[in-house]
C-alpha cells in the first residue's frame, strides 16, 4: 500500500509540476523576448513560440506526459525503490516557486539568480550541496524581482541611461516616447506581471 502511494504521489506530482513549469516557462520566454531582447514596441509573440503550442500534440502536453511516464517507470523499478519516497513527491514545489517568482515579477536581472537557485536546489536535494548558498541565492532572487528597475537589451536610440518603463493602452504620446528612446514599453493593456518602473538601456 505504501509503495503504491509513493508511485502515485510522485507520478502525479512530477506530471503536474512539469505542466505548470512548462506553462510558466512559456510566459518567461514571451516576456524575455518582448521586454529584454525583442522589439521596442510591443507586438505579437515570437512565431516559433506560437508554433510550439499548436498542432495536434502541443509541447505543453508532451513535456508533462514524458516526465510523468519517466517517473512512473523509474518509481516502479525495484532497483531504485530506495530513491523514491513521499518526500520526493514534494521536490518539484521549490522549482515551480522559483519560476513563479520570475514569471510574476519578471526581471532580466532575476533570470540568472533564478537559474542558479534551481541548480543549487537540485544539488542540495541530491545531497551534493549546502543549504546556505541556496538560501542566499533565493533571497537574492526575491530581492532582485521586486526592484523597481531592470535592464533591457533592446536597441534603444541614444546613449546608455535610465528611462521610464511604460505600459497600458498605448497613446500617441507614449508611442512617440518609445520611438524616440525616451521610454521602454514593458506591457500592453493588461499587466502580465509586476512591472518595473524604470529601465536601464544601452
Amino acid at each position: 500500500m505504501r509503495k503504491a502511494a509513493i508511485v502515485v504521489s510522485n507520478t502525479l506530482s512530477f506530471t503536474i509540476g512539469a505542466a505548470v513549469f512548462t506553462f510558466l516557462l512559456q510566459q518567461v520566454v514571451f516576456l524575455a523576448f518582448v521586454i529584454s531582447v525583442g522589439p521596442r514596441v510591443l507586438d505579437t509573440p515570437p512565431v516559433w513560440l506560437a508554433r510550439l503550442g499548436g498542432g495536434p500534440m502541443p509541447l505543453w502536453w508532451v513535456v508533462p506526459i514524458a516526465v510523468g511516464g519517466f517517473v512512473l517507470v523509474a518509481s516502479l523499478d525495484p532497483r531504485r525503490a530506495d530513491t523514491w519516497s513521499l518526500r520526493t513527491a514534494l521536490a518539484p514545489i521549490p522549482v515551480i516557486g522559483a519560476l513563479a517568482v520570475v514569471t510574476l515579477a519578471y526581471r532580466l536581472m532575476g533570470l540568472m539568480p533564478g537559474v542558479v537557485a534551481v541548480v543549487l536546489y537540485i544539488r542540495y536535494v541530491r545531497g551534493r550541496g549546502r543549504l546556505a548558498p541556496l538560501a542566499y541565492m533565493t533571497v537574492t532572487l526575491v530581492l532582485v524581482s521586486v526592484l523597481p528597475i531592470d535592464v533591457t537589451l533592446q536597441n534603444v536610440p541614444g546613449p546608455p541611461r535610465i528611462v521610464p518603463a511604460v505600459s497600458g493602452l498605448p497613446s500617441g504620446e507614449m508611442m512617440d516616447m518609445v520611438e524616440r528612446g525616451d521610454a521602454v514599453m514593458v506591457g500592453g493593456c493588461v499587466a502580465r506581471f509586476l512591472e518595473p518602473s524604470l529601465m536601464i538601456v544601452s
